[in-house]
């Protein structure tokens, strides 16, 4: 047997004598509990629902970058204009597509070379027609005249711009002033209303029209109001009247307050009880 032969040999009788060993069974470890230590029960906790939230009542969307709360009553208008923003969105890439044809027909690069060669081409024609309505050659107009109607033409832009700031100090100076009046708020709609319709109608006198319309329309009630406060009036007097009537025929007649009512319920005065009850 050569040494390989031996080892192995050896080998197998060393696994077969392990084999052959009975298991050890491993004792059962009891659990003692010491009976001066008192143990309290396990309390099982219940699971709390979920809180409910006013979050789900809303949509987080992300608009110009910085994220956006919208209501679920807002979602419905908020995707139809989504839509329609869809619908315009896609007229002008078709109009864009359009417009990039026409540059590559004409032999522009890119739209806006097509733009201004469309503004370049206005100006040109102008310029023809002022020169042949002056009777003036087309370069002396363009000398001349040209620079003095370009300048008129920023001095009117200077001047609209002027007239624009004044309306608008204009027009907060009267609001700052219509809104001391605590009735502002009950015309303030018609008094827009009336000032965009008439356009030569300043806010201060579309107020003052709008206000004088509701009271116009309040003088009903109002009259209706004055003839009760008269009508009280009188009848205030009248019980007065009646009052002091009863007290002196309580002294001149020698009647007490029950006989006074009672002639008044017969429908007799104090002196024609006053001969019956004799």
């Amino acid at each position: 047997m050569t040494i390989a032969n031996h080892s192995e040999f050896l080998l197998k009788l060393d696994l077969q004598y392990h084999s052959d060993e009975p298991p050890v069974e491993e004792a059962p470890i009891e659990e003692t509990i010491d009976p001066g230590i008192e143990t309290e029960p396990t309390q099982v906790q219940d699971e709390e629902p979920p809180a409910t939230t006013q979050d789900e009542d809303f949509f987080e969307v992300k608009y110009n970058k910085e994220n956006m709360r919208i209501s679920r009553d807002e979602a419905p208008a908020y995707i139809q204009k989504g839509l329609n923003y869809d619908k315009v969105n896609q007229k002008a890439t078709d109009y864009e597509q359009h417009l990039q044809r026409v540059a590559q027909i004409t032999g522009y690069s890119s739209i806006d070379e097509l733009i201004q060669a469309a503004q370049e081409a206005e100006q040109e024609r102008h310029i023809q027609q002022e020169a042949h309505r002056l009777g003036m050659d087309e370069e002396a107009y363009k000398q001349y005249v040209a620079p003095v109607n370009e300048k008129l033409s920023t001095v009117e832009k200077q001047l609209e711009e002027m007239r624009f700031q004044a309306f608008q100090q204009q027009v907060n100076t009267e609001l700052n002033e219509l809104k001391k009046d605590e009735n502002f708020p009950k015309f303030e709609q018609e008094m827009f209303e009336l000032a965009t319709k008439h356009k030569n109608m300043t806010l201060t006198e579309a107020y003052e029209f709008a206000s004088l319309r509701g009271l116009k329309e309040q003088i009903p009630s109002l009259q209706q109001q004055a003839e009760q406060k008269v009508v009280d009036q009188i009848k205030a007097r009248q019980g007065k009247h009646v009052e002091t009537h009863d007290e002196n025929a309580m002294v001149s007649l020698n009647l007490s307050q029950e006989e006074i009512t009672m002639a008044q319920k017969l429908g007799l005065s104090p002196e024609e009880y006053a001969k019956w009850k004799s």
